[in-house]
């Protein structure tokens, strides 16, 4: 009983000693600039996003998931006969997260996966769609800095921004 409970205990230590040298969990904010249909109804892109990365497939490479919560703020537009107040546009996102180290420091990294609007279009059905952000950044033990692109689309609209984030990991 008592190797048992040893075992256990090793175990235990070195799961949490692999765990806390790869910092498998994050926490990023991003700020950007709309582009594509958001760029005239839209003045700012704003994000955050929880990923957990959970193996590493081969040296360098790893694989994950991401969920997060982005916005397009916004902004009032001249129609020529007044003023339209535009609503934002925010969404919940869900990827598989793909990252690839180049160095010890330089990343880049694809998530993919599907957006949901939480607001409806003109007939009413709810917004989303196929969702896509590469993103190349520099890397610490504690945290990335980042620039990136992102593009929600589907059949009859595409949303984009670029802009920059950070994340930090624990």
């Amino acid at each position: 009983m008592m190797k048992k409970l040893l075992l256990i205990a090793l175990l235990f230590v070195g799961f949490q000693f692999v765990q806390a040298q790869e910092k498998p969990i994050s926490i990023d904010a991003t700020v950007g600039l709309p582009m594509g249909d958001a760029d005239d109804s839209s003045n700012l892109f704003l994000g955050v996003n929880f990923t957990y990365m959970f193996a590493e497939v081969a040296e360098d490479f790893y694989i994950g998931g991401r969920a997060g919560y982005n916005i397009y703020l916004g902004e009032d537009v001249d129609t020529g006969f007044g003023t339209l107040s535009v609503p934002d546009l925010d969404f919940a996102t869900f990827a598989v997260v793909a990252r690839f180290d180049f160095t010890e420091n330089i990343f880049g990294r694809l998530d993919a996966g599907y957006a949901l609007g939480f607001e409806d279009n003109v007939e009413g059905d709810s917004l989303g769609g196929v969702f896509i952000e590469p993103r190349v950044g520099y890397s610490t033990y504690d945290f990335d800095i980042f620039a990136f692109y992102q593009s929600i689309f589907d059949s009859e609209v595409t949303l984009g921004a670029v802009g920059v984030g950070f994340a930090y990991k624990f």
